[in-house]
C-alpha cells in the first residue's frame, strides 16, 4: 500500500468516527427535545385544567348575577305598571 491509500484510509476512518459521533449527538438533542415538549404539554394541561377550575365558578357566578338583574328589572317594570294602574 502506498503512503496515499493510507492517508485516504486514515481519514475515511476518522470522518466515520466524526459522522458517528454527530449522529449519537444529534440524537441526545433530539431526545432533549421530546422531554422539553412533553414537559410544556404537561404544564399547559396543568394551566387548562387550572383555567376550567376557575372559570366554571366564575361562569356560574355571572349566571346568578343575570338571574338577580332580570329579577330587579321585572320588579321594577311590574311596579311601573301597578303605578299606573293606582294613578287611573
Amino acid at each position: 500500500m502506498s503512503t496515499l491509500e493510507i492517508i485516504s484510509i486514515i481519514a475515511i476512518v476518522v470522518l466515520m468516527g466524526n459522522i458517528t459521533a454527530l449522529t449519537v449527538y444529534i440524537i441526545f438533542i433530539l431526545k432533549e427535545v421530546r422531554m422539553t415538549v412533553n414537559k410544556s404539554n404537561q404544564i399547559l394541561d396543568d394551566v387548562h385544567t387550572t383555567t376550567s377550575i376557575i372559570s366554571n365558578p366564575m361562569t356560574i357566578l355571572a349566571g346568578i348575577i343575570n338571574g338577580v338583574t332580570g329579577i330587579m328589572a321585572a320588579k321594577k317594570s311590574a311596579s311601573t305598571i301597578f303605578s299606573r294602574k293606582k294613578e287611573n
